[in-house]
C-alpha cells in the first residue's frame, strides 16, 4: 500500500527486518536533473508500516545481492543506502519502477494497470478480509479514513448482496 514516490525513498535504515516494519519518512521525486528527496504527502503519510513475513525474507535476499553489487562496482557505487537501487547506486526513477511493474504483470499473464493501482487492490482487499477501515486507512498514510473509504475500496457485489440479507434478517418481525 505505499505510494511509489514512497517505496522509491526506502532506504535500509527505514527498514527494522527483525521486528518486520518499515518507516515511510520521504518520498522520492524525480526531474531532469536528477532526484531529490522530500517531505511524505501529508503529516498522516509518515508512518511505520508492517511487512509480511515473506517480504522480510525476499527484502533479507535482496539486501544481499545488493551488497555483492555494491562490492562489485566499488567506488563507482554511488552508497545513499537505498532499498530499490539501481546497478550503480543511484535511485530508482519512477517510470523505470512502473516500466518494470509492467513486465512484471506481463511475465505473470496479468491485464496490465497503473502502479497506483496497487494500492487500491491493498486497501479492497484489507477491507473485504474483515481489517477496519480506520486501520487501513493509518497503512495507506490518508489523513482521513474517507478517502480510503470513497476512494480507495471498491465496493464487491458479493458484499452488497450478503449487507442486503443481512438487514433483511435485522428487520424481519420472526416468523
Amino acid at each position: 500500500g505505499m505510494r511509489r514516490g514512497e517505496l522509491s525513498a526506502l532506504r535500509w535504515p527505514d527498514l527494522d527486518l527483525d521486528r518486520g516494519t518499515a518507516r515511510v519518512n520521504w518520498t522520492l521525486s524525480t526531474r531532469e536533473k536528477g532526484w531529490r528527496l522530500a517531505e511524505p504527502k501529508t503529516k498522516a503519510s509518515r508512518r511505520t508500516v508492517p511487512l509480511a513475513d515473506d517480504l522480510i525474507d525476499v527484502l533479507r535476499a535482496h539486501r544481499l545481492r545488493q551488497t555483492e553489487e555494491r562490492l562489485a562496482e566499488g567506488p563507482a557505487w554511488a552508497d545513499h543506502g537505498f532499498v530499490f537501487a539501481t546497478s550503480r547506486g543511484t535511485p530508482v526513477n519512477g517510470r523505470n519502477l512502473t516500466g518494470h511493474f509492467h513486465r512484471i504483470l506481463g511475465w505473470a499473464g496479468l491485464d496490465r494497470m497503473r502502479f497506483h493501482d496497487l494500492r487500491h487492490s491493498a486497501a479492497t482487499l484489507l477491507v473485504a478480509d474483515g481489517e477496519e477501515l480506520k486501520v487501513v486507512s493509518e497503512l495507506l498514510g490518508h489523513s482521513r479514513y474517507g478517502i480510503t473509504a470513497d476512494l480507495y475500496v471498491a465496493a464487491m457485489p458479493e458484499r452488497q448482496e450478503a449487507a442486503g440479507r443481512r438487514m433483511g434478517r435485522l428487520l424481519s418481525v420472526g416468523e
